[in-house]
């Protein structure tokens, strides 16, 4: 009787089972809480991010046959640059987070910079008389045009896609269609246009860096073209 006795004194009551448990989770959610603040403050950052951002900018100017057809022929100035920066959550960097991030938002600083200063060629360059437009594609290696002067070209005899002009004679050539234009206008780029003025000494037309400001990253994105008007 006293060895049974003695060998339940040694089994938990369910009140201690619930309330060791509790402390374990408690420590547990503490260290968890402690260990993402780590992350999000100091996390390692992957070192491949700067390439995977730099891709995106690639990608972007080499899917824009203008920007492609206007760094062909640049001229070469002192100083031509530009710069913006994008904040981003630390996490979005950190080393294998096994997330998948297409910086998007970030490609998108590129793209609104280039239809800016598409904006302003066509602005200075651009025509607004619509009965001047050409009526063959001969020497025209890509046409900026505005959405009215769009419509203008389809009542006579023109027909779009989403990256072309058709003409006429169904020849073909790159159209970039802008909408944010008071007056239609358009402009015909052939390859002796020299659309963009270049920095000296600088052998790519945008440079990246990154900042570590603890919880956040900012990304520096820095442009050595502007329109040449």
């Amino acid at each position: 009787m006293f060895f049974h006795a003695l060998a339940l004194s040694h089994y938990l009551t369910v009140d201690e089972v619930l309330s060791a448990a509790n402390s374990l989770l408690t420590t547990m959610i503490k260290e968890l809480i402690e260990y993402k603040s780590g992350l999000e403050t100091s996390g390692d950052l992957d070192p491949n991010i700067l390439n995977e951002i730099n891709k995106v900018f690639k990608d972007e100017i080499e899917n824009n046959p203008i920007i492609s057809l206007g760094l062909e022929k640049i001229k070469l100035v002192n100083k031509s640059i530009s710069s913006s920066s994008v904040k981003l959550p630390r996490t979005t960097f950190l080393r294998n987070n096994n997330k998948y991030t297409d910086f998007w938002n970030i490609g998108s600083i590129l793209t609104k910079y280039i239809m800016d200063e598409l904006n302003l060629i066509l602005r200075k360059r651009g025509c607004s008389q619509a009965k001047n437009f050409p009526s063959v594609s001969s020497g025209i290696k890509a046409v900026v045009i505005t959405r009215g002067m769009q419509q203008y070209l389809v009542d006579n005899g023109f027909s779009f896609t989403d990256r072309e002009i058709i003409w006429p004679d169904n020849s073909t050539t790159y159209c970039l269609s802008l909408n944010n234009r008071a007056i239609d206008s358009f402009y015909c780029i052939s390859d002796k246009d020299t659309l963009f003025k270049c920095q000296i000494g600088e052998s790519n037309p945008f440079k990246l860096d990154i900042v570590d400001m603890g919880k956040d990253i900012e990304v520096n994105i820095h442009f050595f073209f502007k329109a040449n008007l």
